[in-house]
Parts: structure tokens; sequence; C-alpha cells
């Protein structure tokens, strides 16, 4: 096929502009389904999108941190997927911010539709309803992005910052506060890895442990000052990355087709596509050692940990 197109260069051109034409078609199929928005867009180049609905017990503390740490320079979007949230809507309408719902319960959808409405966005932050921001997030991931893209050693495809309760960047937290053989003691050994065998995907003790119940690990705001203090300093993560809090671009987004958008609700669909279309492209996840940010819990941790921060609101706000 590539020596006949090689050949004659009339059908080669119909052949690739069919072949962009396909695309775009999908782009567009997977962009499009019944949806609310209500659009506050102040035509930034930055948007946050927040994938919420479902843990309103954690809105008043997530949303806290959302409001005291934007920058102005970012337009806000609330996603809810497969339904309409009052309480965001209101939220949104309060705060000034975008608010989406869709009809069909598809979370790569939902995060389609929602990019694709804010036309002037170049780079997207991307946070789920359960991330406690902390100072300097979203400042600390655009200058890594730029940095790396300029300077570093490879291109970025997606730009993290560290996470507690995270295969991948808990070990590095671990490593900081010189806590490998308290964890491996208590726990077992930690590994880079993001499998839901690990403890730290399905423990609600070591849930418990990052979020600092027996003292060890700080409270989130003052972990993040320790590390904002370090040197600059970034990775590669060498496995599939949870991606609860992240930046890429709108680019990025468009060249791997958007979200794959097939049965069932999508669960982890948008982590699975930009996990293999970065790596197969050589596009790696860059994390960021100098931010450090919360994740409240994976899904067999969370009654554990709701439960700890009726006890404990305290470790959780500003």
């Amino acid at each position: 096929m590539r020596e006949f197109l090689k050949r004659f260069k009339f059908i080669r051109d119909i052949y690739y502009k069919h072949k962009e034409r396909k695309f775009e078609n999908l782009k567009k199929k997977r962009s499009t389904t019944p949806h609310t928005f209500i659009n506050r867009s102040k035509s930034n180049e930055k948007l946050l999108v927040i994938l919420a609905g479902y843990k309103d017990r954690l809105f008043d503390l997530v949303f806290e941190r959302v409001k005291a740490f934007l920058p102005k320079d970012i337009d806000v979007c609330i996603v809810s997927s497969g339904k309409y949230h009052e309480g965001l809507a209101k939220r949104a309408e309060v705060e000034g911010y975008s608010y989406l719902s869709t009809k069909r319960n598809h979370i790569g959808l939902a995060l389609n539709v929602a990019i694709n409405r804010f036309e002037k966005a170049k780079y997207i932050y991307k946070i789920d309803e359960d991330i406690f921001l902390t100072k300097g997030f979203f400042e600390t991931l655009f200058d890594t992005y730029q940095k790396v893209l300029k300077e570093g050693d490879f291109t970025p495809g997606i730009v993290a910052p560290l996470i507690p309760i995270n295969g991948y960047t808990h070990l590095e937290i671990l490593k900081k506060l010189k806590l490998v053989d308290t964890y491996t003691k208590k726990f077992e050994l930690p590994k880079y890895a993001s499998m839901p065998y690990r403890m730290i995907e399905n423990n609600d003790q070591v849930a418990r442990f990052f979020w600092g119940e027996g003292g060890y690990v700080p409270k989130l705001d003052k972990l993040n000052e320790i590390f904002k203090k370090d040197q600059f300093k970034v990775s590669g993560a060498p496995h599939k990355f949870s991606i609860g809090a992240i930046l890429f671009t709108k680019d990025l987004w468009n060249d791997m087709g958007r979200f794959s958008v097939q049965r069932g609700n999508g669960l982890g669909i948008d982590e699975i596509d930009l996990n293999k279309y970065c790596y197969l492209e050589s596009l790696p996840v860059v994390v960021s050692h100098n931010q450090v940010v919360g994740h409240f819990s994976f899904g067999k941790q969370t009654k554990s940990m709701f439960e700890y921060l009726d006890k404990h609101p305290e470790m959780f706000k500003l």
C-alpha cells in the first residue's frame, strides 16, 4: 500500500485527505451528546476542568482550595457526567465558573464536550472531585511544562504534581521524608507500581497514614512547603499514572483523537487513553517534585477515609 501511494501522488493526496476527514469526524462524534452548558468563560488560554458530582461531602473542602489558589487567567468549568447537580450549578454561579452536565454518564465523553466548548483554551488542567489543591499548583505545573519543553531531556505529554496516595509518587514522598523503612514495617515494601493489589490503592490504613495519622506525614500544606523549598526537579513516571490532577495541552487531546467513547460509563478511559498515547508517542508523564497535592482516597479506602475525615477535619482544611 505504501509503495502504491508513493508512485501515485494524486491518489495519495486523496487517501490522506479522506483519512484526515475521517479523523475529524471521529473527534466530532466523540464530543457530541445532549448536555447542559452554562457558559461563563472569559476566553482564557488556560482552562481548569473539575470532574465532579458524586462526592458531595468533599465539595466545601475541595472548592475552598480551588478558590484560594486559582490565578485570574484560568477559566473554570465544573463537569458532571450523567447528572445535573443543582449544588454544583449554584456553586459555579456564585464563583463565576462555567458548568456542564451530560445526560449520558460517560467520563471521556463529558470531558470531550467540556474541553471542546472552550475554543480559546490551549492548556487544560484537569482535577477530580477528591483532589485537594495546594499553593502554587497551577503556576508550578505550567512553569514545569514550559521548562521541560524548552530545556528538558524529553517532550512532556502530561505534567503532574506529587500525590501521596498515588502508585508512583507515594514512594518519592516516602524517600524524601525518610519513611521507607517505617512504611515497610507497617504495611509493605513500597514499589513504583500503580496496581489495585498494592496497599497504596486498596488499604485504608495506608490512606490514613498519608493523611497524617500517627504523625509520620506532615499536614498537606506543610508537606507542600517542604517540597517547594527544593531545587527544580522532575522525573518521568515509569508506568501507568493516575491522572487525578494533571496539565496537558489541547493539541495533545486533539492529536490523540480526544478521549475514547465506548459502552459503559467510561470510568478510567481518560487515564487509559492519555497513558497509552503519551507513551507510544514518547510524550511521558512528567512529575514535578516541587508541588504536592492531596488525593482523598482510592475506591476501597473511601468509606474508612470519610470516617477519618469526620474525626479529623483539621487535616483537610486550609
